[in-house]
């Protein structure tokens, strides 16, 4: 035995386009299928009431929708208002860090948080990619995305890397000593031209600098070979 379906839809677009139907035909049949005349017009008169509210509520929807879309537009336009004040009262010769704390807006860190020493330390070590498809040189892109430079940089409080050179190809650890120093550059890539006349197995080594020439922990090696 199929389970009953039920007949009355559920969702309200659904029942809207099912109850038009049913009254529509049901009126010139009522008589001939035992519907009273009251019944029918009470019938009507609920159907009345349901289509006045429900294009009511439509229309609050519309005007709802309508009044968020000009509040937050009336909200951009004040707030850049805002924005255009404050930049140009900062720059006052008569404003004064009470005034900025009275209108609650910024007010200069004029004591800047030192940098603990220890911090460059504990940094990882930056990445590194290699781009080698010039002959006589390499290219060394540096930073926390390198495989993007749109999005590249640095770590707060970073000045720059170091970069260490080997040729030959990575060393055993033990003899990383063995490398020797190229260059800094606070700036992705760091170009390294080696004029080679033959081919050279390159091996790279990376680490962090402050302003204070302290520095970060070294990345793993990498390679390239580069053509003469």
């Amino acid at each position: 035995m199929k389970p009953k379906k039920r007949y009355l839809p559920d969702a309200q677009p659904k029942f809207h386009l099912w109850q038009a139907q049913f009254v529509d035909n049901l009126v010139p049949l009522a008589g001939s299928l035992g519907v009273l005349p009251g019944d029918l017009a009470a019938l009507q008169a609920a159907q009345a009431e349901w289509e006045t509210r429900r294009l009511a509520c439509l229309d609050a929807r519309t005007a709802a929708k309508a009044a968020t879309e000009t509040k937050d537009e009336a909200l951009a336009v004040f707030k850049a208002q805002v924005r255009t004040i404050v930049g140009r009262i900062q720059k006052s010769v008569n404003m004064t860090d009470d005034i900025r704390e009275l209108l609650t807006i910024t007010v200069p860190d004029r004591e800047p948080t030192a940098l603990d020493p220890d911090y460059i330390r504990h940094l990882p070590a930056p990445l590194v990619v290699l781009d080698f498809s010039v002959r006589g040189m390499c290219r060394l892109h540096i930073g926390v995305n390198p495989s993007d430079e749109r999005n590249n940089g640095l770590p707060p409080g970073v000045y720059g890397a170091q970069v260490w050179y080997f040729e030959g190809g990575t060393p055993p650890e033990v003899e990383y000593v063995r490398y020797r120093f190229v260059g800094s550059t606070s700036r992705s890539p760091f170009v390294h031209i080696l004029n080679n006349t033959k081919p050279v197995l390159a091996s790279y080594r990376v680490r962090w600098q402050d302003r204070r020439h302290r520095f970060g922990p070294f990345g793993d090696p990498v390679e390239a070979s580069i053509t003469p």
